[in-house]
C-alpha cells in the first residue's frame, strides 16, 4: 500500500510539475501566435475578396488588436468601399475601445452620408459611453450584436 501512494504521489507531482511548467510555455507560443494571426488578418484586410476582407475585419476586432485601429478607420473612411464592409470595421473599432476609433464613431454618427452606417456608429458610440459608464448589466454585448445583424445583414445581397 504504501509502494502504491509513493507511486500515485510521483505520477501526480509530475503532471503537477509539468502542468505548472507547460503554463508559462504555452503563453509566450499563445502571445507569438497572437501577433502572426493579427499580422494576416491585416493582411487579409487588404485584398480584394470580400469574403476575406470582412472576415478580417470581424477578427480584428474580436481579438481587439489595438495594431489594427488605423487601417481599420481607414476602410471606415473609404467610402467606396463595400458598405457591409464598413459597417464591420465600425463594429471592430467599437469592440477594440480605442479613442481614435470611438472618437470616429461619434463623428460618423453626425456626419456620414449612409443613414445606416451613421446609426449603427451612434449605437456604438453609445454602447460604449454605457459600458465606460458602469451600465455594463444593463448592457448585453450579445444584443447588440443582434440589432447590427438585423439591420446590416438582411440588405446584404441586394
Amino acid at each position: 500500500m504504501k509502494k502504491f501512494t509513493i507511486t500515485a504521489f510521483i505520477v501526480f507531482s509530475f503532471f503537477m510539475f509539468n502542468s505548472i511548467f507547460a503554463g508559462n510555455n504555452s503563453s509566450k507560443v499563445a502571445e507569438e501566435k497572437y501577433d502572426l494571426i493579427v499580422d494576416n488578418y491585416l493582411a487579409g484586410i487588404e485584398s480584394n475578396n470580400f469574403g476575406l476582407k470582412t472576415s478580417s475585419v470581424y477578427y480584428l476586432g474580436e481579438l481587439k488588436s489595438s495594431e489594427s485601429v488605423i487601417p481599420l478607420l481607414k476602410i471606415l473612411r473609404n467610402d467606396d468601399e463595400d458598405i457591409r464592409t464598413r459597417i464591420t470595421a465600425a463594429l471592430a473599432l467599437y469592440k477594440i475601445g480605442d479613442g481614435r476609433g470611438i472618437y470616429r464613431l461619434k463623428t460618423m454618427s453626425k456626419f456620414e452620408d449612409n443613414q445606416r452606417l451613421a446609426n449603427l456608429s451612434e449605437k456604438f458610440y453609445y454602447s460604449y459611453l454605457l459600458k465606460e459608464m458602469g451600465y455594463e448589466e444593463e448592457l448585453n454585448e450579445n444584443s447588440l450584436e443582434e440589432y447590427v445583424q438585423n439591420t446590416a445583414l438582411p440588405n446584404m445581397f441586394n
